[in-house]
């Protein structure tokens, strides 16, 4: 992603779908792990920006699931 909006989220989606539903599986894994939450099988991942984020010890907490 850069700053300049010319590659987002949705235009990445549109140019490579596999590879964003593979990073998108790859973060949801990450994230349930780290708070302990069992997800059935056939979870569909969210879009990262919508899990919950934890950096130095702050969450977001209007992120998570």
């Amino acid at each position: 992603m850069s700053r300049s909006k010319q590659i987002t989220y949705e235009n990445l989606r549109m140019r490579d779908a596999k590879l964003v539903a593979e990073v998108d599986r790859w973060w949801t894994r990450r994230v349930a792990e780290a708070e302990g939450v069992r997800l059935p099988k056939d979870f569909a991942p969210p879009p990262p920006m919508f899990s919950p984020f934890t950096l130095r010890g702050m969450s977001c907490g209007t992120r998570s699931w």
